[in-house]
């Protein structure tokens, strides 16, 4: 039944297929903003370090060494600013993550924006608290000793960190499927189909997984293998591909997900 299934989600995805690029806009404009502001904010400290000037002592060394003397102390005294400006971007930045993922990928299924963006809301946050919790709870000993006596804690953390990844990794599945069935109005499925939904949910998701795992697998092999500036924009130009065919093949996937979810709603309804 689930090649059945899947087979017919796919045949579906084909006839959308201009989702797809819809999907990728949206991300390309939040790209876009992010890295405006962050240029805008890094061009606004540096043209308070333009106030900054030692004196011209004839010997370049020296002057070298005066300017980063200077920056140094520039940055003691504005660093708090300089965290709490990034943090902000990068909050407002997420704010907009969620906004536009909502305002673009409501169209897919005809859903509510207010539904999209609550649940991408609710989802991050369960997920995060349950991170940060099971952090504190197997790390708590690395956030009390110098980073220089970390790998002397790694043996006997292994065992936990084996369990913080499994368990996130569950519970990101899990998250994943109430946020497709919420999205898609289909939540009567958890109780008529519940194991075909996690079927089909789990099979693209590991497709997935295992396209991205390969791709980064690849590009870390390649950034180990740099032996010059060429080496180094080559592979930056590599990893930038592979970040938009990883980004199509899961604009893609979610495409089919939720054209399958929504042939057994159909089913459903029916009956």
């Amino acid at each position: 039944m689930l090649d059945q299934l899947l087979r017919e989600g796919f045949r579906r995805a084909h006839r959308r297929v201009a989702f797809v690029f819809i999907d990728l806009l949206w991300k390309a404009i939040w790209v876009a903003i992010t890295a405006a502001a962050l240029i805008l904010l890094a061009a606004w400290f540096g043209s308070r370090t333009q106030s900054i000037a030692g004196p011209d002592t004839g010997n370049r060394s020296v002057n070298t060494a005066v300017a980063f003397a200077l920056l140094r102390q520039f940055w003691s005294i504005h660093r708090a600013q300089v965290f709490g400006a990034v943090a902000t971007v990068l909050f407002a930045s997420l704010i907009i993550w969620f906004v536009l993922e909502a305002a673009f990928r409501a169209r897919l299924i005809s859903g509510s924006f207010s539904t999209f963006l609550l649940s991408n809301c609710l989802k991050t946050l369960c997920f995060m608290n349950a991170a940060l919790a099971f952090a504190a709870i197997g790390f708590a000993r690395y956030f009390v000793t110098p980073f220089a006596e970390w790998a002397q804690l790694w043996p006997d953390t292994r065992g936990a960190a084996v369990i913080v990844v499994v368990t996130l990794a569950a519970l990101g599945f899990l998250l994943t499927i109430i946020e497709t069935v919420v999205r898609s109005d289909a939540v009567d499925l958890l109780g008529t189909d519940l194991f075909r939904v996690a079927g089909v949910i789990g099979i693209l998701l590991l497709v997935e997984a295992t396209i991205s795992g390969s791709c980064a697998v690849i590009v870390g092999a390649g950034f180990l293998n740099i032996s010059g500036w060429r080496d180094a924009l080559l592979m930056l130009g590599i990893a930038a591909a592979g970040i938009v065919f990883i980004s199509v093949v899961h604009s893609y996937l979610l495409l089919v997900r939720f054209s399958a979810v929504g042939i057994m709603r159909q089913n459903v309804v029916e009956l």
